[in-house]
């Protein structure tokens, strides 16, 4: 009986050092900078990705498989997500169809279809 106690507590163990720990899906970011930020509206079906600046209010969005849609609006002027984690430079962010990456100075995202934004500091915008 206890060999066989013995035997399970190794295995147990064994399996629990080879199972890697999923990494937490965050469904926002921002530009090191501040000037733009993203969310992923998770409550919507089919999902959204949007993408504003906060100093003009201008804001982008899209589903996986749209194009792009673009506004200024007032709820996302000055509107900062300071909470969220900063998309590094040289860093990438994918989620269900959705890929976006920084390359410091802006964010560009993209879906399942290569429509997307290029959004940055100052008055870089750039929708495709």
């Amino acid at each position: 009986m206890l060999v066989l106690f013995a035997l399970a507590v190794a295995i147990a163990s064994t399996a629990a050092q080879g199972a890697k720990p999923r990494k937490p899906f965050i469904p926002w970011f921002h530009l090191g900078t501040r000037a733009v930020y993203c969310h992923v509206d998770v409550g919507s079906h089919p999902l959204v990705l949007g993408c504003w600046r906060s100093s003009s209010g201008y804001v982008v969005s899209m589903t996986a498989r749209s194009v792009v849609h673009h506004a200024t609006t007032r709820k996302f002027h000055h509107a900062y997500e300071d909470s969220s984690p900063v998309l590094r430079k040289g860093t990438r962010w994918n989620h269900y169809g959705f890929r976006c990456s920084s390359d410091g100075k802006a964010i560009t995202c993209r879906n399942l279809k290569s429509h997307g934004w290029r959004l940055g500091g100052g008055k870089e915008r750039r929708v495709f």
